[in-house]
């Protein structure tokens, strides 16, 4: 079990030391910003490992390269440093759907593991909703701290709630 939580511990340090560094708010790094590194570093990774989900060490990597997007401007780099995480969520949202096809789609007796599936969908969005906000795109115009709230919605409340139901 130890082990497992390893990469956890790590997200956790990294989300510590970013939330006790007093950062310039015009930097990039605001109240919104520390509260949904919360989720990519620490939450996330919990949740994926009650959902059965195993690939740690790249969930890491990938929310290092988001807490990073944070300290550059808003624009094309930072876009494309959350691109691995916004991949990684797009491979769990499959990931669930091969599980929903292989091990559910012949019965419904399944509402654990099927809450556990619409978590990692949820994702997907809210990987989303974090490119547009890192790019600096105004989806629907939209303006942040709205398009990176999306981003906080998706990954905390569409993730974590029905991985706690399921």
């Amino acid at each position: 079990m130890k082990a497992k939580l390893v990469h956890v511990i790590i997200g956790g340090a990294l989300w510590g030391a970013v939330v006790l560094v007093p950062w310039n708010p015009n930097r990039g790094i605001g109240t919104i910003e520390k509260l949904y590194l919360l989720g990519p570093l620490v939450v996330v990774p919990l949740g994926l490992q009650l959902a059965g989900v195993v690939s740690p060490w790249l969930l890491l990597i990938a929310a290092a390269a988001v807490t990073i997007s944070f300290l550059v401007p808003t624009g094309m780099i930072a876009g494309m440093l959350v691109v691995p995480w916004l991949m990684l969520c797009i491979g769990i949202a499959v990931g669930g759907l091969w599980r929903f096809r292989t091990r559910i789609a012949p019965s419904t007796q399944h509402l654990g593991e099927i809450c556990r599936i619409v978590a990692m969908i949820g994702l997907v969005v809210g990987g989303v909703g974090l490119l547009q906000s890192r790019w600096g795109m105004e989806p629907l115009g939209f303006r942040e701290p709205l398009v990176l709230l999306v981003a906080v919605h998706f990954h905390f409340a569409a993730f974590v709630t029905p991985i706690m139901a399921g």
